[in-house]
């Protein structure tokens, strides 16, 4: 487990397995989930993997840069 790949163990809640993305507010990050296990009736385990696009989008839109080529459409 690490902050890029982290797994959490959280108490069960059936609504989860409804979800495919999650936010952090404590690393300030977005996760894509890639696996959801039961534990046992009260605790499950969630495998992520961070979404560095979302994490970072408020760094990326703010960014100065040059268009070396474009293609045109």
């Amino acid at each position: 487990s690490s902050i890029l790949n982290p797994v959490f163990i959280c108490a069960y809640d059936v609504s989860i397995f409804k979800a495919n993305y999650l936010y952090v507010a404590y690393y300030g990050r977005y996760y894509y989930i890639n696996d959801i296990t039961i534990i046992d009736g009260h605790r499950m385990q969630i495998s992520a993997h961070v979404d560095v696009l979302m994490t970072y989008a408020a760094q990326i839109q703010t960014l100065s840069v040059i268009i070396d080529k474009q293609d045109s459409l």
